[in-house]
């Protein structure tokens, strides 16, 4: 499967919108949502610890960082449409399935243990168990935990102003095709930088904001291959050409031949620059032809 560049959108996104980027960071006092999948990669496990003592590091680290906080898991239980993506992140490191309690000492690297799904959900159990006991608000996606994120700190920043932190360039689209600009500040706190995603609502074009996840599904994604020699950021320079392919597909009314049918024409829009009478099979043929003519 082709990856698309995920983070091509955000750089091109704050390339359109400069004063979205935030050079001061949020006041601690706000309230935060963190992803929790992001969080288990941020710190590192000291050899030999136990499994308590890791957890109380976590614990921790969320204490001293933020005053108001909720941590967001991903659920994943049994087989999913992002194991894929789990397997090309994780590469060969997987480890044996290990009992995990508090007393248990870690016999193998984070990124082993973490590459085992039973492993990662056992641990997410226990470290939940020991955020709530800190009273840490915490809950739990069904699967993918970035909709949950994202309709959390939407939901937040009606009455306060709201810091989602997380390192996943899918939670930042979902925060700018979601944001309210007439709630409060909402912000996106990465190790790199932080966004204010209210200014960059305000700015775009609402065409664009309103087609953002139908651009990023269409040019490859966690499931979704890119089409081959195109890039994202090509693809969003035509949100304007897209706009009808992109509302067919956001429709919950449309019947599955407008969308087989509306991403023909997408395809077309991106590879030819407009629809055209021919369908995708007999255009990919006049393509074939033109290289074959042209070749040397």
């Amino acid at each position: 499967m082709r990856m698309g560049d995920k983070s091509e959108i955000i750089h091109h996104l704050l390339k359109l919108v400069p004063e979205s980027s935030s050079a001061t960071s949020c006041d601690m006092s706000m309230q935060y949502i963190i992803d929790g999948g992001s969080l288990l990669h941020k710190l590192s496990w000291p050899k030999k610890a136990s499994y308590s003592e890791i957890c109380e590091m976590y614990v921790r680290h969320i204490k001293q960082s933020y005053c108001h906080a909720l941590v967001v898991f991903d659920g994943y239980h049994g087989f999913s449409t992002k194991d894929e993506a789990h397997r090309r992140r994780m590469g060969n490191a997987l480890g044996a399935t290990v009992l995990v309690s508090p007393e248990v000492h870690v016999t193998m690297t984070k990124k082993s243990f973490f590459a085992n799904p039973s492993n990662k959900q056992a641990f997410i159990s226990l470290l939940a168990e020991q955020m709530t006991k800190a009273d840490i608000a915490v809950e739990h996606a069904k699967g993918d935990a970035d909709y949950k994120i994202c309709m959390s700190a939407c939901l937040h920043a009606k009455e306060k102003p709201t810091a989602v932190v997380a390192e996943d360039s899918d939670v930042f689209q979902l925060l700018t095709h979601h944001a309210n600009i007439a709630d409060k500040d909402l912000y996106m706190v990465t190790s790199k930088q932080t966004v204010r995603v209210t200014t960059l609502a305000k700015k775009l074009d609402p065409l664009l904001s309103g087609a953002l996840l139908f651009l990023h599904a269409f040019n490859g994604g966690d499931t979704t291959s890119r089409p081959y020699g195109i890039g994202k950021v090509s693809v969003l320079k035509k949100y304007a050409e897209l706009e009808r392919c992109s509302s067919i597909f956001m429709s919950p009314s449309s019947s599955k031949a407008e969308i087989e049918r509306a991403g023909e024409d997408a395809l077309l829009i991106i590879y030819y620059g407009c629809t055209t009478s021919l369908s995708l099979d007999s255009a990919r043929v006049d393509k074939f032809q033109q290289k074959v003519g042209t070749a040397t």
